[in-house]
């Protein structure tokens, strides 16, 4: 009888730990859905301040931001437009010290 009786609180205890378990299980799924729903939204207002950015001042923010990832800090590829003639003057310049 004793034997019995302590099988069945071990079974309550398993039970108990179980539905315990499930429920943790339960809180972490919500928590998680929780802060990929907030990513979401923070993402989407991002994208929202960079086209309102780029309307009025004409900056591209996302170009800044790619200018903080390692691939810009290790490639030292540069481009500049609108400086057609500066290019031209610079060479043509090391060209005349050069014949002197």
């Amino acid at each position: 009888e004793l034997f019995e009786e302590q099988k069945k609180a071990e079974a309550v205890r398993t039970q108990a730990e179980a539905q315990a378990y499930a429920a943790k299980q339960k809180a972490e799924a919500i928590k998680a859905q929780g802060e990929a729903d907030a990513e979401a939204i923070r993402a989407k207002g991002l994208a929202k301040t960079i086209e309102a950015v780029k309307e009025t001042t004409g900056l591209d923010l996302t170009e800044v931001m790619k200018a903080n990832t390692y691939d810009a800090k290790v490639n030292r590829n540069v481009n500049i437009n609108g400086l057609d003639g500066a290019s031209n003057k610079k060479s043509s310049n090391a060209s005349e010290e050069n014949q002197q």
